[in-house]
């Protein structure tokens, strides 16, 4: 088990995840939430955790400790203008179309 969790958690600070992402409403609210201008599947996770780091948060992990049930899509199916969406989204803490724009 040990060596499968070493090799589950190797990625850096850039990379997430939020298929079981737990955050306090404030810091959502602060980064304006899931970045709307991406559509379909990809990056969309990685954006929205780079800008909680640029807000400045530390990330934990529940290793062995969250249940998540992941629906299965291919890899091949990542819309590629989400790539180019989470490039100028780098250095921002929040996006310009976000949660804000459907008055939460």
């Amino acid at each position: 088990m040990f060596f499968l969790l070493r090799h589950m958690y190797f990625w850096d600070s850039m990379y997430g995840r939020t298929a079981n992402l737990a955050v306090f409403l404030a810091d959502l609210r602060a980064v304006n939430g899931f970045d709307e201008a991406m559509v379909g599947y990809g990056a969309e996770d990685t954006d929205i955790i780079q800008r909680l780091n640029n807000l400045g948060l530390k990330r934990n992990y529940a290793k062995c400790m969250a249940v998540c049930y992941h629906l299965y899509h291919k890899r091949l199916t990542m819309t590629k203008t989400n790539f180019k969406q989470y490039e100028r989204n780098h250095q921002l803490v929040r996006c310009v179309k976000g949660m804000e724009s459907f008055g939460s």
